[in-house]
């Protein structure tokens, strides 16, 4: 639908939202006057889109749609800057995005959009993606007088001309004493020669200004006749003007060798630039310092901060917990940049508000959308065409990094995981091979007691009950295990310290190991007067016995048991030793682990006492080992701090 700007004066319902689509045009301010003028009185919501030429576009279109992007910017709408690639796609979902009523363009002009018959296709494209949304086209004229703004660009301070100026007039002050001895030849030679140098500090301009100085000077002062523009010989008239056409044509190349050596240098600055960010990237160790070094080199180069959004791990969307600068968090700037990832095929999306400019990137890599990155400048304005190529670089070492770190990670979690199952195959394996024998004796004795034989049977009865003592004695301690191991590992251990006695604590431990260590011989060295340690004598008790019990497991019967206890330094040393075989040496450094059994060893336990012994133990300040004895056997040595 192509209206007449007259048309649409007075039919806005107030409740609209309008969106003007803003270009590269001449006409943007007078767009955003009409279009106020006809919504005078009306409670409506602005939204402007300004639709980037691109970088590819002339220096003239992109002056202007920065002019057009800063009357955007004080006109009191939402702005949305969109860069780049799919532009009629992206229009399209920032209509349905913001559900807006309607559209308003004017003298619409945006990169390979320029002349009016594209300029045409584009709008019809749009109606025909927006069949259910009113398009209106207002006519503007033109302001011829703008479209000639930067073609002519100055390169030259006007202080170099000054300079320029004073340069000839010393150089035929000098010459003009000792033109006849030197000769007028040599004079022009003179001329070119200044000319030359002056190009390698000058701008253009002053060069060419330099090269007209010179062409009048010596032609007036010193070719013959002197003191007038009139050359006698037709040779000193080709050598002029030869001369200016030299001076001229070396002082351009030499201005413009200037330049590209300035590029150059520009550009192996940036190469060093990436990659020092390149280098500082890859010496983070985690998602965290990649973006700490990220602020860092934002802040140094570009006078920038930055808030990261990254994929959510279960969802295909963006996770609400930013790295960077949380500051510049809000529900409003979080849905844009889901939308800046969920479209990233439409190009960058800048989104600006009065309050601060954020311009949203997407984190594009190999695979996938890492997630998006919203930058703000302190000047709060869009980072400039120079920078920005720079800035695109910039995110692309950025995405590699925190795919390497996210790749590092979730290879971490999964190694956690397969770490997990294991570790939960290893305790199931356990603990239904120890469930199995206590179960089983308890399922027979209670079929042995209702047997009427048996039952009438009093030493019968007696020994039914102590195997059913055993057993739930075997249940509970294995339970129990189970239970200690799970607060060690949530780090939930309470101690309840106290003034203990040593041979309290031992008396309490062979109490309750009594019938278990009847099958060995059992040996006490331990001193009277040892002063006293601070501990938490229930989980020490269970740390001691679980070393004992471990030891009354594994020895032979009739074997001997010695426990010992000494004073060293400032520490009590309590060792439980055995007369058994030992372990092998490679199997010492591996005994308070989880679930760890020597090889050989015969099956019985969880795997978790002397891992629960160690942690109780460390608990306390304390440290256990486990070595050979040189005359055979195991000795294991707790040490404790006494009480000071």
């Amino acid at each position: 639908m192509n209206e007449n700007a007259d048309s649409i004066s007075g039919t806005i319902n107030p409740v609209e939202k309008i969106l003007i689509l803003i270009g590269a045009e001449t006409t943007a301010s007078d767009l955003f006057l009409k279009a106020r003028q006809y919504s005078s009185g009306i409670n409506t919501e602005w939204f402007a889109v300004c639709v980037d030429p691109g970088v590819r576009a002339s220096q003239v279109c992109r002056a202007q749609f920065n002019d057009n992007l800063t009357v955007a910017l004080h006109s009191g709408a939402k702005v949305t800057h969109m860069i780049d690639s799919d532009k009629i796609s992206g229009i399209v979902h920032l209509v349905s995005q913001y559900k807006v009523d309607r559209i308003l363009i004017g003298n619409f002009r945006s990169g390979k959009f320029s002349s009016a018959g594209t300029a045409g296709f584009f709008k019809n494209q749009l109606r025909k993606n927006l069949p259910d949304i009113e398009i209106n086209e207002i006519q503007i004229k033109e302001h011829k007088s703008d479209t000639r703004r930067g073609k002519i660009k100055i390169t030259t301070k006007p202080v170099e001309y000054m300079y320029a100026f004073f340069a000839v007039l010393l150089t035929a002050s000098l010459c003009f004493p000792v033109k006849y001895a030197i000769g007028y030849q040599t004079v022009g030679l003179l001329f070119l020669i200044l000319t030359a140098v002056l190009s390698l500090k000058l701008g253009r301009g002053a060069v060419i200004f330099t090269a007209l100085l010179n062409f009048v000077v010596w032609n007036f002062f010193f070719i013959p006749p002197i003191l007038t523009f009139h050359i006698a010989s037709f040779h000193d008239s080709i050598v002029l003007f030869a001369n200016l056409a030299v001076a001229i044509t070396g002082g351009s190349l030499i201005s413009r060798l200037r330049s590209n050596q300035a590029d150059l240098e520009l550009g192996r600055e940036r190469i060093t630039l990436l990659y020092s960010l390149l280098e500082s990237l890859n010496n983070a160790g985690s998602i965290k310092e990649v973006v700490n070094k990220v602020q860092a080199e934002l802040k140094r180069h570009f006078d920038a901060d930055a808030i990261i959004y990254l994929k959510d791990k279960k969802e295909n969307t963006l996770d609400k917990h930013a790295f960077g600068n949380r500051d510049l968090f809000s529900e409003e700037e979080f849905k844009h940049a889901i939308s800046v990832m969920e479209h990233k095929s439409h190009g960058q999306i800048i989104k600006l508000n009065e309050k601060r400019l954020l311009q949203y990137f997407p984190l594009s890599g190999q695979r996938e959308t890492l997630g998006v990155i919203g930058i703000v400048t302190e000047n709060n304005y869009p980072v400039d065409d120079e920078k920005l190529i720079f800035l695109k670089s910039f995110i692309t070492q950025i995405t590699s990094a925190l795919e390497r770190e996210i790749s590092i990670e979730k290879s971490k979690e999964d190694q956690v995981y397969e770490e997990s199952q294991r570790l939960f195959q290893t305790v199931l394996n356990n603990v239904s091979h120890e469930l199995r024998t206590p179960v089983s004796i308890i399922s027979s004795a209670v079929s042995n007691l209702q047997d009427e034989r048996t039952a009438s049977d009093p030493e019968s009865r007696r020994k039914i009950c102590s195997e059913l003592d055993s057993s739930s004695k075997r249940l509970a301690h294995l339970v129990e295990n189970i239970l200690d191991m799970s607060k060690i590992d949530s780090g939930s251990i309470q101690l309840n310290l106290q003034s203990c006695d040593v041979n309290d604590i031992i008396g309490v431990v062979l109490n309750q190991l009594k019938d278990e260590i009847k099958k060995n011989e059992l040996i006490l060295e331990i001193p009277g007067n040892l002063p006293l340690i601070n501990l938490d004598i229930n989980w020490i008790i269970k740390a001691i016995l679980n070393i004992l019990r471990n030891t009354i497991i594994y020895t032979p019967d009739d074997s001997q048991i010695l426990i010992s206890v000494t004073l060293l330094a400032e520490n009590i040393v309590i060792a439980v030793s055995d007369n058994g075989l030992g372990v092998p040496d490679t199997s010492i450094m591996h005994l308070f682990e989880k679930f760890y059994r020597v090889p050989g060893s015969k099956s019985g336990g969880t795997g978790l006492g002397l891992t629960i012994s160690k942690a109780i133990i460390e608990a306390h300040n304390g440290s256990v080992k486990a070595k050979n004895l040189s005359s055979g056997g195991l000795s294991v040595l707790i040490q404790l701090p006494i009480l000071k």
